[in-house]
């Protein structure tokens, strides 16, 4: 019986591999979206402790399965998005600046946001779901705010607002993007906060999947449209998709991202929870940076409550 059970469960490890490697490496076609959503938005986890049974179980594999799974491991080393980054990079600290992007949604608590803001000191916020956090005291040393639409630019330096965009082009309510530019050391530098529409009704409604897709794809197009005409440029906030994802391979990946280039193990940044159950997720929060910016640490750090967690970088800039 339990040879059964083990040569079962290796068919489906085999299988899982196989939409893994497609979807992670064979480009976007129309009639794989739902499929790679699937694969994509799923525990990841759930894989590996698949991959790690077989292992315990490797005296009862045959010679086959056995050379095969390393080929499942470095299957879950892409899909697992780890890092491992070695050496570290020196900033210049007068241009250095340490920027914080946390979605603060679903439940997040105002002391551990006081926390954040006490201990790490950061000279930008890039907040979203954040409704009218910005008039809580802890941001008095922050002289210059920006809030709308469930979007918060909160700094220490002086900005100009350059534009929003409503996500009533998606059918939604609120912001999904804002731009800003503020100088650094008389060097000017464009920051856009962003919320991409969110894959849930997906899950909801398998019929969603071209619709919401669709809007995926306007927004990655119209974010990477803007930086592709501007210099030192930030782009953070929750983009709702994985840097195995196809669009962002396709419209991102241009862009250094500070948890890829510089963060260390497993980085996920959003908790799935059900019914009082949560389970670790993928990571859907960046901080992307333009060529000019080098990147000295990066790091996910404590939740504040709700499902995201924020994501914490320090940077600096050598472009004019």
């Amino acid at each position: 019986m339990i040879n059964k059970v083990i040569k079962l469960l290796y068919w489906i490890a085999l299988l899982i591999a196989l939409a893994i490697t497609i979807t992670i490496f064979a480009p976007a076609t129309e009639h794989l979206i739902l499929w790679q959503y699937v694969i994509l938005f799923s525990p990841r986890y759930c894989y590996v402790f698949l991959c790690l049974f077989l292992l315990a179980m490797f005296h009862k594999l045959s010679r086959v399965q056995r050379y095969s799974l390393p080929i499942f491991f470095l299957v879950g080393y892409f899909y697992l998005d780890i890092q491992i980054n070695f050496g570290e990079v020196t900033l210049n600290n007068e241009n250095a600046i340490t920027l914080i992007t946390a979605n603060i949604g679903e439940g997040a608590k105002q002391p551990k946001i006081e926390v954040l803001i006490k201990f790490y000191n950061p000279d930008i916020l890039l907040l979203q779901e954040s409704g009218h956090i910005s008039a809580l005291k802890v941001f008095k040393e922050y002289p210059f705010r920006d809030c709308k639409g469930n979007l918060c630019f909160i700094s220490k330096y002086k900005f100009t607002n350059k534009e929003y965009l409503d996500s009533a082009m998606f059918s939604g309510y609120g912001k999904w993007a804002a731009f800003y530019e503020i100088e650094l050391n008389k060097t000017k530098v464009n920051i856009a906060n962003i919320h991409f529409p969110s894959v849930r009704k997906v899950f909801n409604n398998f019929n969603e999947v071209n619709n919401v897709h669709e809007n995926r794809i306007i927004a990655t197009g119209i974010i990477n449209e803007w930086a592709s005409t501007k210099s030192n440029v930030i782009i953070a906030g929750d983009f709702n998709m994985s840097v195995s994802d196809s669009l962002y391979r396709q419209k991102l990946s241009s862009y250094k991202n500070a948890i890829s280039s510089v963060g260390h193990g497993f980085n996920t940044t959003v908790d799935y929870k059900y019914r009082g159950f949560s389970v670790p997720g993928i990571r859907v929060d960046h901080i992307l940076l333009s060529k000019e910016f080098n990147i000295e640490k990066a790091r996910v750090l404590e939740t504040l409550g709700g499902d995201h967690y924020p994501v914490l970088s320090k940077v600096s800039f050598n472009g004019h």
